[in-house]
């Protein structure tokens, strides 16, 4: 039996294989990400994000692997343009590993955030996570396209809004038109 984990992945198997396909959504236990950061939470939080962080920043997050699909030049590009035009942000990322597709700590050198983000790569218990997503003000995902997007549910689930592209299984995740940027071109990878 093939069982497709959402409306956009039961498409693509649709056209690959010729059939209607049923889908049936990822679990998720949402109780983990929703409850508040106690205080002790917060000051690993803030020893997580490191002195550069001010409690009076927009923490913007970003949590995804290190692939080709996932466009991390952008999310620091973004960064760069929002503290070019004055704003107070800090970046946080959590990726799998910092060289790979995309050398991180090059783009952070090439858009000047030494200072400005923080990378963080360690397993984290759910918990954790959550901890770090309730302090962003809102998350973003930007890839060429989720088949799933486990980010965007648990900073929705954590109460905070993510962005993402208008295309493939992540945008029917997105529950705000206006969290959803516009898709300009495909690639097929």
């Amino acid at each position: 039996r093939v069982l497709a984990y959402g409306r956009y992945g039961s498409e693509v198997l649709k056209k690959s294989l010729g059939r209607p396909i049923s889908y049936l959504p990822h679990g998720f236990v949402p109780r983990t990400f929703a409850g508040p950061a106690d205080d002790e939470e917060q000051y690993w939080v803030r020893s997580v994000l490191g002195p550069y962080c001010p409690l009076s920043a927009t923490v913007i997050g970003c949590v995804m692997t290190n692939q080709f699909r996932k466009d991390l030049g952008i999310y620091f590009h973004m960064l760069r343009i929002l503290k070019d035009r004055g704003r107070n942000v800090f970046g946080w990322l959590h990726t799998d590993t910092a060289v790979k597709a995309w050398a991180v700590q090059q783009l952070v050198e090439d858009f000047g955030l030494q200072k400005s983000c923080r990378i963080t790569i360690q397993d984290y218990t759910d918990r954790q996570l959550a901890c770090l997503y309730q302090r962003c003000a809102v998350g973003v995902l930007p890839s060429l396209g989720e088949g799933f997007g486990y980010p965007i549910v648990e900073f929705l689930a954590a109460g905070r809004p993510c962005i993402h592209i208008s295309d493939g299984g992540g945008a029917e995740l997105v529950p705000k038109l206006e969290w959803r940027a516009p898709t300009r071109l495909k690639r097929l990878e």
